[in-house]
């Protein structure tokens, strides 16, 4: 990956952490849940040190959406197995795992351009 790639790679990464906080903002705000809110403004620095080439703020992004996707994935999951509902296991299936996946390439590969980033940029100076 040279340098453009992952200044590629860093702006899919901040965009996605960008459309995360505002999907977490878009179903916290009809409940009013502070600590969604607080979540979704995490996010939002997450981003924002992911645009500014962090790669603290990268690695801490993609963990906390792994988390995120455990833990809800098995809440979501266990509610329709213990009802016997095969059109809602389905549906989570086709919907969710193509949104996952590809939110967790984007952060993935936002840790990649970050690091090549800084790598490329400690070398071009020397």
């Amino acid at each position: 990956m040279d340098i453009e790639k992952a200044n590629k790679a860093i702006k899919n990464a901040y965009i996605s952490g960008i459309g995360w906080g505002l999907l977490i903002l878009f179903f916290a705000f009809p409940n009013f849940a502070p600590l969604e809110l607080l979540g979704a403004f995490v996010i939002f620095g997450l981003a924002f040190g992911t645009y500014k080439r962090s790669r603290i703020c990268a690695i801490i992004m993609l963990i906390l959406w792994i988390l995120l996707v455990v833990y809800r994935g098995a809440a979501l999951v266990k509610g329709p197995i213990e009802s016997n509902n095969l059109f809602s296991i389905l549906t989570l299936a086709i919907v969710g795992i193509p949104f996952v996946g590809v939110l967790a390439y984007f952060f993935f590969q936002g840790v990649r351009g970050t690091f090549i980033y800084h790598n490329k940029r400690k070398y071009k100076h020397e």
